[in-house]
Formats: structure tokens, sequence, C-alpha cells
């Protein structure tokens, strides 16, 4: 029997996923029931809350506990409060873990002690640089980032391309800028910039694309690896008053970034399903537990490209707003 401290996540839960401190939200429990630590890259945003919504749903579906941690901010030393979280799941004994690594290689070690430890792990929407964990579920991101390079091309014949990233050193960043990269640079007409980190920070991706446009005044397209550089980089498109002048790629779809798609500040959002990375994860534990089933190495939940006239369509609705499902 595991004594543990536990965030229940009851329906109500599903329309109020606000994350408190653990020391004001949780109480001891005693139980037999398995129980998963789902551990994000944090938790106040629109993408990580529909990782939990599915969560949420599979564990009320196979009647199992878990709860959701993060950080509450997503800095260059987020990773070292992550291992830490991880660490505590560890100590807990908890049946399971979903990992989604803010650090593919700082990570790595504490995936390995997870397995030591005998407690099955599962890396979601970003990995690690092992095999330890039991599998990935997540988008293929270096074919989002080719999908978002053929998108550029359609729509600008040429000239300089730039990208802002997330994190450059968190795996669905670095894929997502490799696929990019790597097929835009098959055209000689494009002069692909380095890419720049806003280290998960709206105002500082707003921040680095103005500095970006004053370097390159002839900009003709910049692709978003994640919403947060997305809505950055549109705030900067607007005040520079260069919208629909700039073509803009952006990634998943906060209520902002829906709202710059219909103003034709971003042209194109490449949108995840991250309700289906939290459901098959608790589903994927789950089964490997109690059937010793083992899951596929990879689980791809696939992405959308959406522009504005598609926002009306059933599957894009669905996954902009899984709760409608």
């Amino acid at each position: 029997m595991k004594k543990v401290f536990l965030i229940f996540f009851t329906v109500l839960t599903l329309f109020s996923c606000q994350k408190k401190e653990n020391n004001d939200s949780a109480q001891t429990k005693e139980s037999d029931r398995l129980l998963f630590a789902v551990i994000a890259m944090t938790f106040r945003n629109d993408y990580w809350q529909k990782v939990n919504y599915g969560c949420n749903l599979a564990s009320l579906e196979l009647d199992v506990d878990y709860y959701f941690d993060g950080m509450q901010e997503h800095t260059s030393e987020a990773y070292i409060d992550q291992i830490a979280l991880v660490q505590r799941a560890i100590d807990m004994d908890v049946d399971g873990i979903m990992l989604s690594a803010i650090d593919k290689e700082k990570l790595t070690p504490i995936v390995g002690k997870a397995k030591e430890a005998g407690i099955p792990l599962i890396t979601f929407d970003s990995g690690v640089n092992s095999d330890d964990a039991l599998n990935f579920i997540a988008t293929n991101n270096i074919n989002a980032g080719i999908m978002a390079a053929s998108q550029i091309r359609r729509a600008v014949s040429g000239g300089t391309v730039a990208v802002i990233a997330n994190d450059l050193t968190a795996q669905t960043t670095t894929e997502r800028v490799e696929g990019f990269v790597s097929d835009m640079k098959k055209y000689t007409r494009y002069n692909v910039l380095d890419a720049v980190s806003c280290n998960g920070q709206i105002d500082t991706a707003q921040e680095k694309f103005k500095d970006i446009f004053d370097a390159n005044p002839d900009i003709r397209a910049v692709f978003c690896t994640n919403s947060e550089s997305a809505i950055g980089t549109a705030r900067a498109v607007q005040e520079l008053g260069k919208a629909g002048d700039i073509y803009v790629i952006g990634f998943d779809s906060p209520a902002e970034e829906i709202a710059y798609l219909e103003k034709n500040i971003i042209q194109g959002l490449i949108i995840q399903n991250p309700f289906l990375m939290g459901y098959n994860g608790i589903v994927s534990l789950y089964k490997y537990i109690t059937e010793k089933e083992v899951p596929p190495k990879i689980i791809d939940t696939g992405v959308l490209f959406v522009t504005k006239d598609r926002l009306n369509d059933p599957d894009v609705i669905e996954a902009i707003y899984p709760l409608k499902k």
C-alpha cells in the first residue's frame, strides 16, 4: 500500500484546471489504486491544459489516479526543478510517470533512475536522448518543420526567412528547427537566418523579432516553433505595421494565436493534439502495468495545418476544443 500526496482530479477539474502548490491542494492518501505522475514543462498555458484534459478523461475511464505537475516558468534553468519533480515521483514510488522533458540531455539520467527503480516512464511531447523510456508520444516534429517550410514556399517566392524558437535545448524545438531549416536550404532563393530562442517568453519573442526586422527589413517570412514565440512575433509584426506583408507560421492554438490568425497577422498554424498525448499516455501506462502490453516505441499524434478559412472545419474544431468532442 502506498502513502502519497495526491492531487485529485475530478470531472470538475476538467473545467477548472488551475494548478496549485502541492502543499495547498494535496492531501494524504492511502490506496491500492494505480497512481501516475504527469510532469509537463509547465502548466500555465492552453497546450499543457489540453494534455491534462486527455489525462483526466483516461483516468476517469480506467479508474486510476494521477497528479499533474510542471514548472511555474519555462526558463533556461527550469530543468533543475523538473529533475526534482521526477525524483519526487520516484521517491513516492508512483506506478508510472509521464514526462515532457524540458532538456533532452539533462533529463536523461533521471529517466534512467526511474527505470532502475522499476517505474515505467513514458515521454510525451518532448523526449530524451535515451532508450530507457517505455515509449514516446508526440508530434513528428521533423515532419512538422518540413510542413512549415512547404507552406512558406507556397506563399513566398524567395527572400529572407527567420526562425523564432521556444527553447533550443528541448527535443521538440530542435527537431522542428531541423526539419524546417534542412528543407528550406534545399532552395537557394531563400536566406534562412539562424534560429533565435525566446525561452518560452512572449515578450522576449516580440523583442527578438523586432531586432531581426531592424537588421533585415526585407524579411519575407518567419516560422515560430511554439505558441509563445508565435504570439510574441505577431505582436511585433502588428506593432511594426507589417501585418500581411510578413508571412507568419505559428504552432498550437491558444485563443490569442487564433485571434491573430483571424486578423491575418498570423497566416497559418500547425496544430498538434496534446489532448491525445495525455490520453494515450495514461492508457499506455495502464495497459503496460495491468496487461503487460508494451506500447509502440513511438506514437505520432499528428498535426493539422490551419489557415483562417479552415477554422470551422470539424477536425480543426475538435483539435482546438477537445472538450467539445
